[in-house]
């Protein structure tokens, strides 16, 4: 009787411990997001400058930042900036290839968590393959942080991430990463969790990424990148004048509360494409994402 009655209780703690879990990993704690958000100007290097990408990274830090607050999901953030022609290169925030390096892989995540990382800077390409132009360092113009690079660490990780590359010949990273179409159904229909590494590139493998103004609510208009100003509009924010840090517009006691905890970024994509299309009146670039159906992006 010892016997059976153990075997009961052993029994039906299996049985909590797998119900427990079905909605994802047991990891013992909340799941909470990690975003490190790059944005360059190249106002201190030869390279041709680009308005408006400190504001995309900006303004995406403090979107993302909203959401995440309305959804009452803890978040992690670091902004790593290069903007005007002085900027402090001693600062271990300075976003050099290297610095960027060692930000990305001091992130110790659980399993339960996302990691987000959001670029706005050049992107060119080499012998060795697609690469984000990284602040320079020693004289150089910038430095090379190959996307073969982010996505070997982002599938290190053990948890769900999401890389967003908005820079010309992004789409090459898109090529590189694409995950197994069964895992990623799987995921998506919630049969099992597997972590995954999701990739939003704004443009195609040889396509470039294109800057516009958007007009703000608060005074006139600013530079952000097209892909950029799409994305921020589809997750309900309003661009500002000043780059504010605070969510503007639909606020986040009203439309970001609203969004789907499990958001396919396939059908992300494909919500940005049309507001570039109906906003920007342009048919230069057209997103992209890897994969066919990858469930998280806006919340862990």
């Amino acid at each position: 009787m010892k016997r059976e009655a153990f075997f009961s209780i052993w029994l039906l703690s299996l049985v909590f411990v797998l119900s427990s879990c079905s909605d994802g990993p047991c990891s013992g704690s909340e799941p909470k997001a990690m975003v490190v958000c790059v944005g360059l100007d190249y106002c201190n290097s030869t390279v041709s400058t680009l308005p408006g990408t400190v504001s995309d990274a900006v303004e995406v830090c403090a979107c993302l930042e909203g959401i995440y607050a309305a959804k009452g999901v803890e978040c992690e953030s670091v902004l790593m900036l290069c903007e005007g022609e002085n900027p402090d290169t001693r600062d271990a925030l300075y976003p050099s290839a290297e610095n960027i390096r060692k930000t990305i892989g001091a992130l110790r995540p659980q399993s339960s968590d996302l990691v987000v990382f959001y670029w706005s800077g050049h992107g060119h390409k080499d012998s060795r393959g697609m690469f984000l132009a990284a602040a320079a360092g020693d004289g150089a113009d910038y430095t090379k942080l190959y996307a073969s690079e982010l996505l070997e660490w982002a599938r290190s990780l053990n948890c769900s991430a999401v890389i967003v590359l908005d820079s010309c010949y992004s789409g090459n990273a898109v090529q590189d990463g694409g995950a197994d179409f069964i895992q990623s159904l799987r995921t998506l229909t919630e049969e099992v969790y597997e972590p995954d590494v999701c990739i939003l590139a704004a443009c195609a493998e040889d396509s470039l990424s294109y800057v516009t103004s958007v007009p703000s609510g608060d005074g006139p208009a600013r530079a952000h990148s097209v892909f950029t100003a799409s994305l921020l509009r589809v997750m309900g924010w309003q661009c500002s004048a000043n780059r504010t840090t605070q969510v503007r517009g639909r606020n986040a006691e009203g439309y970001l509360c609203t969004l789907p905890s499990r958001t396919n970024t396939a059908e992300l994509t494909e919500l940005v494409l049309r507001d570039m299309r109906i906003n920007r009146e342009t048919e230069k670039q057209v997103p992209e994402t890897a994969g066919t159906a990858f469930p998280v992006f806006l919340i862990p």
